[in-house]
């Protein structure tokens, strides 16, 4: 008997084991500890838009809320496809917060396809999330998510020398296949694209936003 407890001293792994079990709640409380939000990129002007049924939303109607959104038009294709996907999987992080969360899909231009956005459609009303699909006039959309927004620069970098009218800028922005956050004072906080660590780090922002809240 006192050879195996020797023995079992000896093994590397059972000090492994015994390391892993002291070592993980601590590597997982630092973890927590650095988990932040950026601050502000964009101090949101207040905005409003309809949705299909033309009921308004607005910053200030979202206020308190935390807000996670992204773009889609008629015609983006499998871009819009992937950006939809991820836009669901950023909703599954959010399940168990879904009071405190709204999620919005913006349809960009003047032809929107409501199929485009269906699948996101289809998981919100099963999950019990809210999930909103706004519209609006092309200078609705445009003062909205160009000028108030001032998603732009952010969405694809740096402009282009070819003058585009406003549908086609909207339509580029779509493109980028990006999710963006706004925090619960409307304020833009993070906008990523679809890889794994990108939306990772807007899951952590939102949950740090909804624990500390938007001054923490």
């Amino acid at each position: 008997m006192g050879k195996e407890k020797k023995s079992l001293f000896r093994n590397p792994y059972f000090w492994g084991a015994v390391a892993g079990i002291i070592i993980l709640p601590v590597l997982r409380m630092a973890a927590m500890a650095r988990r932040d939000a950026p601050p502000p990129l964009v101090k949101v002007a207040d905005w409003q838009l309809p949705d299909s049924r033309g009921q308004v939303t607005s910053g200030q109607s979202l206020e308190g809320k935390l807000v996670i959104s992204h773009l889609h038009f008629k015609g983006c294709g499998v871009t819009c496809e992937k950006n939809a996907q991820d836009f669901i999987e950023v909703m599954t992080r959010f399940k168990k917060e879904r009071k405190e969360v709204v999620f919005i899909s913006f349809a960009v231009g003047e032809q929107f396809d409501p199929e485009t956005a269906k699948p996101v459609e289809i998981f919100a009303e099963k999950e019990g999330i809210t999930w909103l699909q706004l519209h609006g006039t092309l200078p609705e959309q445009t003062k909205t998510l160009i000028d108030a927004f001032q998603l732009e620069p952010r969405l694809v970098g740096q402009p282009t020398t070819q003058k585009l009218d406003d549908q086609s800028r909207l339509h580029r922005m779509a493109k980028a296949g990006k999710i963006f956050l706004l925090d619960q004072n409307g304020d833009l906080r993070i906008h990523v694209d679809g890889a794994s660590a990108h939306l990772a780090g807007l899951v952590r922002a939102g949950l740090f936003l909804l624990e500390k809240g938007p001054e923490g």
